[in-house]
């Protein structure tokens, strides 16, 4: 019997930023230790752990487990360039016309100095699949980040970046992916 390769997908925990804002790489998350256990009794024993290289992915890792988690820039949040750290109010009142046109194509669309969605989808299916095939048939926890799941959904559903943005993930939500055989199926 072939054994799939369980991907457990986790955003990481709340952040300590403004509404709306685009958080920076140093973001500090909110640490809510009954959050953090119910999330424990869900996960599986014996799993690889992998985090994006951000800390605030990094530090939702250590809060839920003792295993050391890998860091994986590959599952990185979208680069948002120049418009990191500012809020979506202020850069709409701001009048910048590079940032109304990002919300005419925002799967498509490159923020001044980052990356678009589909260039993040490409390089989170790029490592789901470099990752699967080291790992076959083990459990995978990944904490990552609402960009890095909706491009793992993509990938797994073979859906094009914007029809993946269609997914909400929330703070500390859990999605589950596994392969098997090389092909993707959803759990929750």
């Amino acid at each position: 019997m072939v054994r799939p390769t369980r991907w457990w997908w986790l955003r990481h925990a709340p952040l300590e930023t403004a509404p709306g804002q685009l958080p920076a790489r140093d973001a500090k998350i909110r640490r809510d230790d009954q959050q953090i256990e119910r999330i424990q009794r869900l996960l599986p024993d014996g799993a690889i752990w992998l985090a994006s290289s951000l800390p605030r992915a990094i530090d939702s890792a250590r809060a839920l487990t003792h295993v050391p988690a890998t860091p994986m820039s590959a599952f990185d949040e979208q680069d948002f360039g120049s418009w990191t750290g500012a809020t979506h109010a202020d850069l709409w009142a701001s009048g910048d016309a590079e940032y109304r046109r990002f919300w005419d194509a925002p799967a498509e669309a490159t923020p001044p100095g980052g990356e678009s969605f589909a260039m993040q989808c490409a390089r989170v299916a790029a490592a789901i699949e470099a990752t699967s095939d080291l790992h076959d048939g083990f459990d995978i926890v990944a904490v990552a980040h609402a960009g890095t799941i909706r491009a793992a959904l993509a990938h797994a559903l073979a859906l094009g970046p914007e029809g993946a943005l269609a997914f909400a993930v929330d703070y500390w939500s859990l999605t589950r992916l596994d392969r098997i055989e090389g092909k993707w199926r959803v759990v929750c």
